[in-house]
């Protein structure tokens, strides 16, 4: 496995902010810290964190929070600031997802519309899935109306599958 680190430069943290502006229409201010840096594995996906140590030359590979993924050439919120977002602010852009589409999801796999119990409006680009057995947030995904499918953008079982 090959291993990209680094400190993430402005314009790239101004796009995590304005993300989180533009899904959540929040102050991204208040979740997203000043120094940001990345670790990339096989490079994707690309775990961005926050720091709060000047490391000089030493590699680190992670510190302090988990503040957004990029992967399949797009930039995605991490399941911590969304939960931080929603417990300030309410659920929203999310859908829950019976058991068995979740256990198919974890695994790579787009969502039937048929594992969903419930939309949680309003429907943007991104959309939360949350599992219906304990309420926990396992994902993102974004809807194709060409295929009728929720496809899979990041899941929590996409580290197993990478590191595993």
């Amino acid at each position: 496995m090959k291993l990209k680190t680094g400190a993430l430069r402005k314009p790239t943290r101004e796009k995590i902010s304005s993300l989180l502006r533009r899904l959540y229409n929040v102050d991204s201010s208040k979740y997203v810290p000043s120094t940001l840096r990345y670790v990339c594995l096989n490079e994707d996906p690309c775990i961005i964190y926050g720091s709060k140590l000047d490391i000089g030359d030493l590699t680190v590979l992670y510190e302090d929070s988990w503040i957004a993924l990029y992967t399949k050439k797009r930039f995605v919120p991490s399941i911590s600031i969304v939960q931080s977002i929603y417990s300030d602010h309410g659920i929203k852009s999310a859908i829950i997802v019976k058991e068995q589409g979740v256990k198919a999801f974890l695994y790579g796999n787009d969502i039937l519309p048929d594992s969903v119990i419930d939309t949680i409006p309003p429907i943007g680009e991104l959309i939360t899935v949350i599992d219906s057995t304990d309420g926990e947030i396992v994902g993102f995904v974004t809807w194709n109306p060409r295929r009728r499918i929720y496809e899979n953008i990041f899941d929590i079982g996409l580290f197993l599958r990478k590191l595993g």
